[in-house]
């Protein structure tokens, strides 16, 4: 039903396939693969990308790195005002507005776990309009998730670019 929603047949579906498992294969090796010509796959590859069916990212792979991960659970009056935080903040990777109690949830990355902490303590914990903080430490990622770090901490906009600077050191 997804393939059929998405216009996606069954060499569409081993491109990704293929992509997905080595990111850095290329169209000569896709093509023999699948058994097409090398310019069919650029072209099919073309389409899903405009489609934004494929798009690529580098990153720091959470599966191997060896960096803290922590998923932070807010409930709040105000969820644009917690991903604003979120945009000011090097160190927090992505987050997710959600329907129901728990509204967003961040993704964040440190080399150290109690600056995760420190982070959460001085910019959500007894803040009026969050009636709900939790984290949980991300231990085991099954499957590659490769998010963007920049350690470009100058750029922090928040109070805690200080500790920021010094930690990264």
């Amino acid at each position: 039903m997804l393939s059929k929603r998405l216009k996606l047949d069954p060499i569409d579906r081993n491109i990704i396939r293929l992509i997905q498992t080595e990111p850095n294969i290329t169209h000569t090796e896709i093509a023999k693969r699948v058994g097409r010509s090398q310019p069919t796959i650029g072209l099919r590859v073309k389409k899903l990308e405009d489609k934004g069916i494929i798009d690529y990212q580098a990153g720091v792979n959470l599966r191997t790195s060896d960096f803290y991960f922590a998923r932070i659970k807010i409930r709040t009056k105000n969820p644009k005002k917690i991903l604003d935080i979120v945009k000011s903040c090097p160190l927090m990777l992505t987050a997710f507005k959600l329907s129901g109690k728990t509204n967003t949830v961040i993704i964040m990355v440190s080399p150290q776990l109690e600056f995760i902490d420190e982070v959460i303590n001085k910019l959500f914990r007894g803040k009026k309009d969050i009636s709900k903080v939790s984290m949980d430490i991300i231990t085991e990622v099954i499957n590659n998730v490769v998010l963007p770090v920049s350690f470009n901490v100058n750029k922090c906009q928040c109070c805690l670019k200080k500790d920021c600077i010094k930690m990264l050191k």
